[in-house]
This record gives C-alpha cells, sequence and structure tokens, in this order.
C-alpha cells in the first residue's frame, strides 16, 4: 500500500513537472528536457508531453527515433482502451510523412481497441485507415484489414473495395468504379491510386503462379488489360515495391521469375508455396547424389 501510494505521489509530481513545458515557446529546448526525463522516467505523462509538444513543434524527429519501442511501452503503461487507441492515432499522425507504412500499422492497431458498439461512432477513424491503405504506396497487403470486423462494419462498398486488392482483377475494378465512383470520390480514395495498386498486385499474383517459370510480355500485358509498350514500366514498378525478382529478357519478351511476393495468402497460396518447397527437396537430393 506504502509502495502504491509512492508510485501515485511520483506521477503526480512528474505530471506537475510536465505539464508547463507543453506549449509552443522555445519548444527545442522543451523537447530536450522532456526526453531526457522520459530517458529516465519512461511514464505515459511525460510521453504524452513529448507527443503533444512535437505536435506543435512539427519535429517529429524524435517521436519517430522510438515507434518501434512504442507497443511495448503501452503494455507497460496498462492504458485504457480508449487512451490506446489516441495515442496510435496521434503518433501515426506525426509521422505520416516520414514512416507511412508504420503510422499505417498504428491505425490498424487503433482500430483493434474499438469495442463492436463503437463502430459506427469511429467511423472517420475506420475510413482513415482506409484511406491509407488505398493511399500509402507501401501497403501492399489487405489481408488483414479486409479480415476486422470494424472494417467490416462499414459496410458492403468498402468490403468490396478491399477486396480488390486481395483477389480482383482489372474488370473486377472497372466494375467497381462504374458503380460505386460516388463512393470513392466521397470519402477521398483515389481512383488513380486504386487502379495502381489493383494492378501491381495483378501482377504479383501472375508472378506467384509462375515461380521459377518463364513468363511471357503477353501474358502480362493481357493479366494487367495493358499494350505491351508497358509491360515493362509495371514490372520495374513491382521490382522496386519488392514484390518480385526475376530476369528480364527483352529480346525475348520474357521474364524469368526467381521470386514473387503473394497476393494474399489463403490455402491456394499453401498449396504453391508446398510445390515449389518439394521441387527444391527434388532438386537439393539430385545435387547430393552426383556429389556422392
Amino acid at each position: 500500500m506504502a509502495h502504491l501510494e509512492q508510485v501515485e505521489q511520483k506521477d503526480k509530481a512528474i505530471q506537475y513537472l510536465v505539464d508547463p513545458l507543453v506549449s509552443k515557446e522555445n519548444h527545442e529546448d522543451k523537447l530536450t528536457i522532456l526526453t531526457r526525463l522520459f530517458g529516465i522516467y519512461k511514464k505515459y505523462a511525460v510521453f504524452l508531453a513529448i507527443l503533444k509538444l512535437t505536435q506543435l513543434s512539427e519535429e517529429p524527429d524524435w517521436i519517430v527515433s522510438v515507434v518501434d519501442d512504442l507497443v511495448s511501452w503501452i503494455k507497460e503503461w496498462h492504458l485504457t482502451p480508449k487512451q490506446e487507441r489516441d495515442t496510435f492515432v496521434q503518433v501515426g499522425k506525426v509521422i505520416q510523412n516520414e514512416a507511412p507504412l508504420k503510422a499505417y500499422e498504428f491505425q490498424l492497431r487503433a482500430i483493434k481497441t474499438i469495442q463492436k458498439q463503437d463502430f459506427d461512432k469511429e467511423k472517420e477513424l475506420l475510413f482513415e485507415a482506409v484511406r491509407q491503405a488505398v493511399t500509402v504506396p507501401q501497403v501492399l497487403n489487405f489481408d488483414e484489414i479486409v479480415g476486422l470486423s470494424a472494417i467490416q462494419s462499414l459496410g458492403p462498398q468498402t468490403v468490396s473495395l478491399l477486396k480488390l486488392f486481395v483477389s480482383g482483377s482489372m474488370q473486377d475494378y472497372r466494375e467497381y468504379v462504374k458503380k460505386n465512383k460516388d463512393f470513392l470520390s466521397k470519402h477521398g480514395l483515389p481512383e488513380q491510386d486504386v487502379e495502381f495498386k489493383v494492378r501491381i498486385l495483378s501482377l504479383a499474383e501472375l508472378a506467384s503462379n509462375h515461380m521459377h517459370k518463364e513468363l511471357s510480355y503477353d501474358q502480362i500485358a493481357k493479366k494487367l488489360d495493358i499494350d505491351l509498350t508497358q509491360v515493362e514500366f509495371w514490372v520495374i514498378h513491382a521490382v522496386r515495391a519488392k514484390l518480385i525478382d526475376l530476369k528480364m529478357n527483352q529480346q525475348t519478351q520474357t521474364l524469368f521469375v526467381s521470386r514473387s511476393t503473394f497476393r494474399t495468402f489463403s490455402k491456394n497460396e499453401w498449396q504453391a508455396l508446398d510445390n515449389v518447397l518439394g521441387e527444391w527437396q527434388i532438386n537439393l537430393k539430385q545435387c547430393l547424389a552426383l556429389l556422392q
């Protein structure tokens, strides 16, 4: 009991110390004081003060440098679901320009704290996660977000949109846009971003089905619904996004796929992976036999 009282007194003292520091004047000096204090006392009140001052000063460097530790700190702080949600959302806003993928991951963590009865009240937060999924270039896996019950509560238009990225074709994309143009515009979901991701993920899917095999430009053009002259453009984008590794032969207009990220990971993908591992096992046995 005495120990608990001592902890509470220390927390109040820290709160009393940090509150006056949260103002825009002389923010550099104040950030230095607060970050050093946090190094000694990793308390939520100190972190919150740093976060607020960072928002005022628009200097996110320190927050960016500690984002990988935030989840473990939040567990130690024993926050309420709302405190967790607010912290993830605010940190996400601070780091969005410097670390957009991490900001998106925090948005998903925030969503997971929402109770079912609060889904309707948190619609804007939910749609923000969908916007980030669509517009952040580094977000290329949609299995998690489409499976969240909070996101599913947004209705069939949202779920159908996200499923385009999981398994939709370019034809599916065009049919969706034709029916839901106003929906995309209303929620700030750019058509060009949707189209780009559906196309590049379709290429990853095609490459996954041709692992350690040749893939022709014609096959890619047909899958992506593009002209042959555009194939290399999309291949380069997929390589830059680290979706695929390959060797390109411009003379024969073919690719040899050495690695590809699966678009989604369902039973079919597990079977494909099992087949690849089986081929490797056979090849390894043959190599060992030659060496004996």
